[in-house]
């Protein structure tokens, strides 16, 4: 129904446009982007850069609160289980995921850095840099929904956990841009310029211990969703 939607982290606002394509965002740069492609299930990935690995084929979820990998997805980023940079978790996950098969989760990635999208199409932009004293812990392991995509080389979901370190996520879902993904950010705070991706990746990474625009806050749509 809608070409772009913009989710603002920064404002707290879904803005949904039903024929703009490419709107301005007032006050803040595009830091990475990629061209999404589908799984055979109709659902969209993107190749993705985790402190400089990969790329990971990931499903971009963005009702996932988390970001996860499988052991496919670990081996894209060119480890294993017994990497250091990897640990067991402290205490095993178990959980349910909304196709209500549980998903065990035994180890984890402490992301430190930043990630990035892969951009075959323009050569690529400096990413996402989190915060100076931020990590997001991304746990690994076996996820059934996961293996059923196996086809398509899936391993991991890019969750709302890092989408969120960025101020705008925009999707495009039809025209000449139907299928990307792009990151909006402020230059002083998730810029990563490549000098220091490449820097950052070659050091060793301690053990784990408009009219046409529908607006609304979440707070508005959580409301009218209960109505």
């Amino acid at each position: 129904q809608f070409a772009t939607v913009d989710m603002s982290f920064q404002k707290g606002r879904l803005q949904l446009y039903r024929r703009h394509m490419n709107p301005a965002v007032e006050g803040l740069v595009e830091v990475a982007k990629t061209r999404m492609k589908e799984t055979r299930l109709k659902i969209y990935t993107a190749q993705v850069m985790l402190d400089g690995l990969g790329p990971v084929t990931m499903l971009v979820d963005t009702g996932a609160a988390s970001s996860i990998l499988n052991w496919r997805g670990l081996g894209q980023m060119g480890l294993g289980r017994t990497s250091p940079e990897i640990s067991p978790t402290p205490n095993e996950i178990g959980a349910i995921g909304a196709d209500n098969v549980a998903l065990r989760l035994t180890h984890r990635y402490v992301l430190r850095r930043g990630f990035n999208l892969v951009d075959d199409e323009n050569g690529g932009l400096p990413g996402v840099r989190l915060g100076d004293d931020s990590t997001v812990n991304i746990d690994i392991g076996d996820i059934p929904v996961l293996e059923s995509l196996a086809n398509d080389n899936v391993g991991g979901i890019l969750g709302a956990d890092l989408l969120m370190h960025s101020d705008v996520v925009r999707l495009n879902f039809r025209g000449p841009l139907e299928g990307q993904l792009k990151l909006f950010g402020s230059p002083s705070k998730v810029i990563m310029t490549e000098t220091e991706l490449k820097e950052e990746a070659e050091t060793p990474t301690p053990p784990s211990a408009e009219a046409n625009c529908v607006s609304a806050t979440y707070e508005e749509l959580s409301s009218s969703r209960g109505k």
